[in-house]
């Protein structure tokens, strides 16, 4: 699928091709660096105007949140424990469960750690309300 950011990028190098590189650089504000990646990646794509496409900017390697099992571990337990306890709560109520940690996460690395789990570690897969009810979501 060829996006619209592609296609104008399109026009762009035709416009390149055809007056020149001060012209397209006075008239479209792209720097000739710009205009030469993009013919690069036109050509390595064979012509083909989805090479053009935006491309994720998300790096290669994403570093990877290591905490101690005993952390988690503790995490798990207390959700298990109160399954409705955000992550601010369970910040709190950390240091009481875990004794010999040196050192204990904030609530948005709570947070993450939380949404990291596929389970996202709970037991009940919604809100659970005191009177027994699930909620109604609309």
């Amino acid at each position: 699928m060829v996006t619209e950011q592609a296609k104008r990028k399109a026009r762009i190098l035709a416009f390149w091709q055809k007056y020149g590189a001060e012209a397209a650089l006075e008239a479209f504000g792209v720097k000739r660096r710009t205009l030469y990646d993009w013919q690069a990646r036109l050509k390595k794509g064979g012509g083909q105007l989805e090479a053009l496409n935006n491309k994720s900017r998300r790096p290669h390697q994403v570093r990877q949140r290591l905490w101690p099992n005993e952390v988690k571990a503790a995490i798990r337990s207390l959700r298990i424990e109160h399954p409705n306890l955000g992550p601010d709560k369970v910040a709190l109520l950390l240091p009481h469960h875990l004794s010999s940690a040196p050192f204990l996460p904030k609530a948005r690395t709570v947070a993450r750690l939380i949404a990291d789990a596929p389970d996202k570690m709970r037991t009940f897969p919604v809100k659970v309300r005191h009177n027994g009810e699930r909620p109604h979501w609309g």
